[in-house]
């Protein structure tokens, strides 16, 4: 009878991916002891690729991970062309920040660029395929017009003119280059987006440069607890580069007392013990430091739990968290005033989604339900 389990030579695929994904953070990682094949190495790419971990596979790959010529190749021109594009990036968020600052507006720069130069060896292990600028909520219909005045397309509109300036995470704008800008309000959408005054994050902000310009990021306590959210929140499975992103500004420096307490500002405190426990678990990170410890050692309310869990389920994310952010928005005529604009929205906008007015009641009658105390 054929043995058809992996030789013990060979650490799973899983295994392999996360010894990629890890690479430069712990000792000694596992690598097979010799070059895997056709079919293994198809399905290792493919966790490399979805992850975005071509730049951490070309320098695993460099260190000792064994592997045929024509294969480095292949990782090595795919990094380079991921480069290529981060490159490209770079130029463009220059470009962006000359703008506002030009016409006055606010901004910091979010995730991969700042994080790349800042906490990680080297800028290809960290790579990006967006640009994310946080700016203010009064500031934000303003940023939004301008992006539009430089030649991008803004993805998808908002229910009534406003909404996203006073409720939304924010919105996904195509440039001519055919690169996306996302341009935040605040966070994520939903209760955990709701329920802080966004103008908190312009506090105390550090800086990197990018081709000699010096530009904005936010402050590492709020950078940790952002990626941290972004992790969890963004998606149903947290994403590897996130969760090592958390883990590398964590172990930056920070203290556990600021971290906990600019958390519990924002509400974030479940979400961010959630991303160190994934960090954890996932990527099988030893707890290495006071903060990853209160991170193993949190225990949710009950109402942090349930508005995390509204993003972690994959049906209806929008809805739910939609009507889940009605309870987080402080004052009733802010309540009213969210739920008039999702509940009968603009007539083009309607339109545009082909949303029908039994739709539109239903949707009524959850979100007065949801904003009884």
């Amino acid at each position: 009878m054929t043995d058809n389990a992996p030789s013990r030579s060979v650490p799973a695929r899983r295994d392999l991916a996360v010894a990629i994904a890890t690479f430069g953070m712990t000792e000694g990682p596992r690598f097979p002891r010799a070059p895997l094949d056709a079919e293994a190495w198809a399905h290792l790419m493919t966790d490399v690729s979805s992850q975005r971990l071509l730049g951490l596979a070309d320098a695993a790959i460099t260190a000792g991970f064994p592997v045929t010529e024509p294969q480095a190749t292949d990782v090595r021109r795919a990094a380079e062309a991921q480069a290529i594009d981060c490159l490209a990036l770079d130029t463009m968020l220059v470009g962006l920040a000359d703008e506002f600052d030009r016409v006055g507006i606010d901004f910091r720069v979010l995730k991969g660029p700042g994080v790349a130069r800042r906490f990680y060896a080297r800028i290809e292990w960290r790579p990006y395929g967006d640009i994310d600028l946080l700016v203010r909520p009064d500031q934000w219909d303003r940023a939004a017009a301008h992006l539009v005045e430089l030649g991008c397309v803004r993805r998808f509109d908002e229910p009534r003119a406003g909404f996203t300036a006073r409720f939304g995470k924010g919105a996904s704008f195509v440039t001519p280059s055919n690169y996306e800008v996302d341009l935040h309000r605040t966070f994520v959408a939903g209760p955990h987006g709701l329920a802080f005054d966004p103008n908190l994050l312009f506090t105390s902000p550090v800086t990197f440069d990018v081709g000699g310009r010096t530009l904005p990021m936010l402050s590492d306590v709020h950078g940790a607890i952002h990626v941290g959210m972004h992790a969890i929140l963004g998606s149903a499975a947290p994403r590897w580069i996130p969760l090592r992103d958390c883990i590398q500004i964590v172990r930056s420096g920070l203290e556990v007392d600021d971290l906990v307490s600019a958390a519990a500002d924002l509400g974030a405190r479940w979400p961010l013990a959630l991303a160190l426990r994934h960090a954890h678990r996932d990527l099988a990170i030893p707890i290495d430091s006071a903060i990853e410890q209160w991170g193993n050692d949190y225990r949710p309310t009950a109402r942090e739990a349930r508005a995390a869990e509204v993003y972690r389920s994959t049906d209806q994310r929008y809805s739910r968290q939609a009507l889940a952010g009605l309870r987080a928005i402080p004052t009733w005529r802010a309540r009213a005033e969210y739920a008039a604009a999702l509940a009968l929205p603009d007539p083009a906008y309607r339109r545009r989604r082909e949303q029908s007015l039994v739709g539109r009641l239903r949707l009524s009658a959850r979100l007065a339900r949801r904003a009884r105390p």
